[in-house]
């Protein structure tokens, strides 16, 4: 299981559209042999389909899928965008971290949903997401 190691974390990406958010984390997902290329449409699809269901709190979302026959390895990656995109489609959800979780299966898919929840709900942990300026820095910070 991968959870938030140095190359699966990429800080202040500038992108426009939730759309280009979720391509990113796919990108990534695919770059490091997670997730098998078809994944990029699947998260696409199920993006378009359920934008809210992204949306995780304030300022954060999480791509994710449950086909697990296109995911090669348990992973947790993270997209920080340079500045918040609109995640809402009938309110405005501004998010800038991108959480990727990728289970090959529902086990692991809630391990790695649950090391989201505490990241986010953790004062300290979450401004670090925001503001740490490296990888190597952000993980000092959590410990990790």
């Amino acid at each position: 299981m991968k959870i938030l190691e140095k190359d699966l974390i990429v800080l202040d990406v500038q992108l426009d559209t939730p759309e280009e958010a979720i391509e990113k984390v796919a990108d990534v997902l695919i770059d490091k042999n997670l997730v098998k290329v078809e994944y990029r449409e699947l998260l696409l699809i199920a993006f378009q389909h359920d934008l809210n269901s992204f949306t995780f709190g304030d300022m954060a979302a999480v791509a994710h899928i449950d086909r697990y026959g296109a995911s090669l390895e348990d992973a947790l990656v993270l997209i920080r965008l340079k500045h918040s995109v609109n995640f809402g489609k009938n309110e405005v959800k501004p998010v800038r971290l991108i959480f990727g979780v990728v289970g090959t299966n529902s086990e692991n898919d809630m391990v790695l949903f649950q090391d989201v929840v505490k990241l986010i709900h953790n004062k300290t942990a979450f401004s670090a997401l925001l503001n740490e300026k490296t990888p190597e820095s952000l993980l000092e910070v959590l410990h990790l």
